[in-house]
């Protein structure tokens, strides 16, 4: 007889990968043979991995269907076997393989993209909040110089779809609209407290927050609005953003 932890190395093979090294080790009988018996564990297992699946992505899982949803789950599961301790990340890699199998779908893609970008702000870290008490701090003299921490649960999405369409029709318990390619728009989504949130970006804060981001001081940040706005209406502008980024709590720190 094999050890214990054999056994589980075993069992854990036939459930992940088919490996049938465990077949011997298991009763069987003319009501249940061993394969049934197996077969409980490998189908609960990947049932139990669709249905995280289903979790991290609702929507997408409602514009497809049940069965459709499923047999995209055991495609993905096939390429992307789960990884990690924590079942929470099995779907980390499904935008990317959609992208890689369902080119001729971009809005699936980008639902994907933003419910699990959804997923990433709510489960970010808690950070300190800048208030425009600490900017009153700063001298004038080093404003240009001065680099903003964004808050951990800041994502920046481009859409090209309906996407946001057929999240407004899930939440509120509607029939969710025909998917389809739209204009393109810009967006950021957000935790406050315990909601994500989420709004689009007209071309000039787009361009000052992908700055903001990438960690451009203040002054870089005022160097890339000037391409997309007139040279006098730069200082308003920026003031503008930066009032309304810490209102709605996407800063963290200086």
């Amino acid at each position: 007889m094999i050890g214990l932890t054999q056994l589980q190395r075993d069992l854990q093979a036939h459930v992940i990968h088919g490996a049938n090294d465990i077949a011997t080790q298991i009763k069987t009988t003319d009501a249940l043979p061993a394969a049934t018996r197996l077969g409980i564990y490998s189908d609960a297992y990947r049932l139990r991995l669709i249905e995280a699946l289903e979790s991290n992505y609702p929507v997408l899982a409602e514009l497809l269907g049940g069965e459709s949803f499923a047999s995209l789950g055991g495609e993905y599961l096939e390429q992307h076997p789960s990884q990690h301790f924590s079942i929470r990340w099995f779907g980390h890699q499904l935008p990317a393989f959609l992208a890689a199998t369902r080119s001729n779908a971009p809005w699936l893609i980008e639902l994907a993209q933003w419910e699990w970008a959804t997923s990433l702000a709510f489960d970010a870290a808690d950070a300190p909040l800048l208030t425009r008490k600490d900017l009153a701090s700063v001298s004038p003299t080093n404003w240009p110089s001065i680099q903003f921490t964004v808050q951990p649960s800041l994502q920046r999405m481009t859409l090209n779809s309906n996407v946001v369409e057929l999240i407004k029709a899930a939440v509120a318990s509607e029939a969710l609209p025909v998917a389809k390619t739209a204009a393109t728009t810009q967006w950021c989504l957000w935790r406050r407290e315990l909601t994500v949130q989420y709004r689009s970006l007209d071309k000039e804060e787009c361009v000052a927050v992908d700055a903001l981001i990438a960690g451009a001081n203040f002054g870089a940040i005022c160097e890339r609005l000037a391409a997309v706005t007139a040279a006098e209406d730069i200082p308003l502008k920026a003031a503008s953003l930066l009032k309304q980024w810490i209102e709605e709590q996407w800063l963290s720190r200086l």
